[in-house]
């Protein structure tokens, strides 16, 4: 049954369109009718409109806020026809969230969330530790890691990706060095340090967003100092 994932922020649930991710909409997206069903498991349907132009599910508002949702929470949508798809909603702690109104069994509840944990495939990232070259008025790069390269093979020799932080949102230049060997953040990382009050040590994990190479949200782990006493 072909699928697909979105990861929500804050942005996200303050907004009534959600993009649909560029590989399903490629291979499905010619088949989704205008008006569209989302029922969850406890039979509640949504019906939204389907935007073929840009590829977005149109009236996902009321649904966020008929479920409580805030950000950090995955939905995952099972295509059944042109017209429905199963939707399942998991929460920050990795588990099927608990859906207004609607009792369940254990038995039932646990079932699915073992489905669901099997299915997904949690987003790629890429990571960066703050050094003391980049906290320099004229910081000329940031490297990235070959570690990473399964993401950084993804992108052209000049490429931008947008940053997300809750509703805050960054641009960042992306070059390839070096005959595509070494890669760096250029453009746009001034801002960003500022932006989170990044310090030397802090390590800031970039999580692939709606199965887009250039779309990522950040989640910043601040460094930790041990001060030893005489």
């Amino acid at each position: 049954m072909p699928q697909f994932l979105k990861l929500l922020d804050g942005e996200d649930c303050n907004s009534n369109d959600m993009a649909v991710p560029w590989k399903f909409t490629v291979t499905n997206g010619h088949s989704i009718s205008e008006i569209v069903k989302l029922v969850l498991r406890t039979g509640y349907v949504k019906r939204v409109s389907y935007n073929r132009t840009v590829s977005k599910l149109v009236g996902m508002q009321h649904l966020y806020l008929y479920l409580g949702l805030t950000g950090g929470e995955i939905l995952l949508f099972d295509y059944r026809n042109a017209s429905t798809f199963s939707l399942h909603v998991m929460g920050k702690d990795g588990g099927e969230i608990s859906y207004p109104s609607i009792s369940h069994s254990t038995g039932e509840s646990s079932n699915i969330q073992e489905n669901l944990l099997a299915s997904v495939t949690l987003p790629k990232y890429f990571a960066v530790e703050v050094k003391p070259s980049h906290m320099l008025a004229y910081c000329h790069g940031v490297d990235i890691s070959i570690e990473f390269k399964n993401i950084t093979n993804m992108w052209r020799t000049k490429e931008e990706i947008t940053v997300v932080d809750g509703c805050r949102t960054w641009n960042l230049q992306i070059r390839k060095r070096s005959n595509n060997k070494r890669t760096a953040i250029l453009r746009g990382w001034i801002e960003f340090r500022s932006g989170l009050h990044l310090d030397v040590g802090d390590r800031c994990v970039f999580k692939w967003k709606d199965e887009c190479y250039r779309r990522f949200i950040v989640e910043v782990a601040k460094a930790v100092y041990i001060v030893q006493s005489e």
